[in-house]
């Protein structure tokens, strides 16, 4: 009698929503922008890098030879998503600089099929001081890996 009146009380309180444990799924903020590339080279040579890397962390990374991104790495999610929210705070879209030049340096960022490109590496401008940190930030992060 004892055991049955354990296991009725046991089933009661467990059917309460309450009493079990809920589990929540963390959700990836929303960031405007999908992806992103970047680049950089030139010189006598004419070599350039150049990384697509997505919201979600996926880097890739440009074959000249044959015009396709190749897999290259991935930065694990919570890096990715500070990586946005910096590339979100510059506001890049309000960046109208095309200056390429010998070396030249450029950040391409997507939201779909649109796009906005920075060009800069010529003697006439230089993109803003918190963008070029971005930039080689994220560069160094890259060649890290």
């Amino acid at each position: 009698m004892k055991s049955l009146l354990i296991c009725f009380l046991v089933g009661f309180l467990t059917s309460f929503p309450g009493c079990r444990s809920q589990t929540t799924t963390q959700k990836s903020p929303e960031f405007f922008f999908d992806s992103f590339i970047m680049g950089w080279g030139g010189g006598f040579t004419g070599h350039y890098d150049e990384f697509r890397i997505s919201v979600e962390g996926s880097i890739s990374k440009r074959n000249f030879e044959n015009e396709v991104f190749e897999e290259y790495g991935l930065f694990p999610a919570k890096e990715a998503q500070l990586i946005f929210k910096e590339l979100e705070e510059l506001s890049p879209r309000t960046i109208f600089l095309e200056d390429p030049g010998n070396m030249t340096s450029y950040l391409e960022v997507f939201k779909g099929e649109q796009s906005h490109k920075i060009t800069w590496g010529g003697n006439n401008s230089n993109p803003p001081e918190e963008l070029q940190k971005f930039f080689d930030r994220t560069r160094e992060k890259l060649k890290a890996l």
